[in-house]
């Protein structure tokens, strides 16, 4: 849920603290850990996870040492005006066309942010909800929309259930089967527009 490496302690009977670690796929444990081996009576690991003993004394430096050393940064200057573009770009799609918007958030954050592209889906349709409700009062106050009440509410259905019925399959889904999907998904949607 919140993509961070951690670890676990807990005092043993002797004194002493001992725990272990899981991390994620931007960020070896084992590495960083080494870099703070001075305060570890043992430890050992690899990339995505660790256990480690140390006195209980040493706890509070070595989360000083680790968190001061970590390889993972916030966004850089690049990567916020990269963003900034990409979101502006996803508005005015939205915006002109109608919708579409999230065939550029999804790439954009997989690329950009490195996300993983369930959480990038995910987040894609949490930012093109506020974009696409004002377009659609954008629209509305301009006259361009429809207002018959039956189509609104049959279509309107339809968007809920399968929204319903994606989100609990993007949760079950593998992400290289995601990709490809999306990628397919995008590719006949272009070629239906074209033809």
């Amino acid at each position: 849920r919140y993509y961070k490496p951690t670890f676990i302690l807990t005092r043993t009977e002797d004194g002493g603290v001992k725990g272990s670690g899981r991390s994620i796929e931007d960020y070896s444990m084992y590495e960083e850990m080494c870099k703070c081996k001075e305060f570890f009576t043992k430890f050992g690991g690899h990339p995505m996870a660790a256990g480690l003993s140390l006195p209980e004394e040493h706890v509070s430096l070595f989360r000083e040492r680790i968190n001061a050393l970590s390889s993972l940064s916030d966004m850089d200057k690049k990567q916020k005006v990269l963003l900034i573009a990409f979101g502006s770009i996803v508005g005015f799609i939205n915006g002109f066309f109608g919708g579409g918007g999230g065939m550029i958030a999804v790439p954009a954050m997989t690329i950009i942010m490195k996300t993983k592209p369930k959480i990038a889906h995910a987040t894609a349709l949490a930012v093109i909800l506020p974009v696409s409700i004002i377009s659609a009062i954008t629209y509305l106050l301009s006259g361009d929309i429809s207002i018959e009440l039956s189509p609104l509410l049959l279509a309107g259905a339809g968007v809920i259930l399968g929204g319903i019925i994606g989100a609990l399959l993007l949760k079950k889904i593998n992400n290289k089967l995601l990709i490809k999907l999306f990628a397919v998904v995008m590719l006949v949607a272009g070629i239906k527009m074209i033809i």
